[in-house]
């Protein structure tokens, strides 16, 4: 039987499956890789001594390349995006419009009142949404327009 450890942390944290459950999780720790299965711990020095001892395969993660390969990309965005991740409780997609920004924006279009006014905005910064009261994301601008 090959077991999977799937990546929870880059570089840090594994999940081991046998193909449909849990059996058990890979750590780093002081002592190098710690693999706990049921009530068994044991110490490894490296990813490749774990495959070989123990037949574990390690699940590489994918790199996304584009908007379009995120799992969460609904909403529109003019360029590319970096640095992605997903608002679970407001439910947006976040991101940077450059590798090294710490400016992250919001896709779609959205309704947001400021000084007592709604604006239409284009993927506005992420601060916004948390300031401001807002409605969306919309995909398109005709969707903005309340009555």
């Amino acid at each position: 039987m090959t077991l999977i450890a799937k990546t929870i942390v880059r570089d840090q944290l594994w999940v081991i499956t046998d193909g449909s459950k849990k059996i058990g999780n890979i750590e780093i720790d002081n002592y190098g890789y710690c693999i706990k299965i049921g009530d068994n711990t044991r110490h490894f020095a490296s990813t490749n001594v774990i495959e070989q001892t123990l037949h574990v395969t390690f699940d590489k993660p994918t790199t996304l390349e584009s908007h379009e390969e995120i799992p969460f990309a609904y909403w529109p965005v003019d360029g590319e995006t970096f640095n992605n991740f997903y608002d679970v409780k407001r439910k947006l997609h976040v991101f940077t419009k450059t590798k090294n920004s710490l400016c992250y924006h919001c896709a779609g279009y959205y309704n947001i009142k400021m000084d007592n006014e709604w604006e239409t905005i284009f993927c506005p910064k992420y601060i916004f949404i948390q300031r401001y009261p807002y409605q969306g994301p919309f995909k398109t601008v005709q969707e903005t327009i309340t009555e």
